[in-house]
């Protein structure tokens, strides 16, 4: 088995390696591929909205969509109301996978050491969850 593999592996690359290649030809017509510049589509539609002067409504609609997803962000799906009050304790400690440096090599946590995101960043009374568009939310 082994001395076939070899003799097939063998006429593989001699054939792969005497190979010549041939110029089939062109069939049917060939056109170039081009597209047009995304910053330069970007250019000329503000400046279109500046010449017919609707730019500024353009920003004002930009900035008052930007402030609207501020303000209420999309629900996180499958958060509900709560029908009876309770609490949730959790422990975001995590095991480091492999040694962290920093570009000089200095170590900032070691493989194995259990880091708790907590200890640096603390809550002084925990997370609150709410859905601002409701009123028996917001107080």
């Amino acid at each position: 088995m082994a001395n076939f593999l070899v003799l097939f592996l063998w006429l593989l690359t001699s054939f792969f390696l005497n190979a010549e290649t041939i110029d089939l030809g062109t069939f049917g017509p060939v056109f170039s591929v081009e597209e047009e510049n995304m910053i330069k589509v970007f250019k000329k539609r503000l400046q279109l909205y500046e010449e017919a002067g609707k730019l500024e409504d353009l920003k004002h609609q930009w900035q008052s969509k930007i402030k609207d997803g501020f303000k209420t962000p999309k629900a996180v799906e499958g958060v509900q109301n709560t029908v009876q009050e309770r609490s949730f304790y959790h422990d975001p400690s995590l095991i480091i996978e492999h040694d962290i440096k920093t570009p000089k090599g200095d170590v900032l946590a070691r493989k194995g050491d259990l880091y708790n995101p907590l200890t640096v960043m603390k809550p002084e009374k925990g997370f609150l969850f709410i859905r601002g568009t409701e009123d028996n939310h917001v107080v």
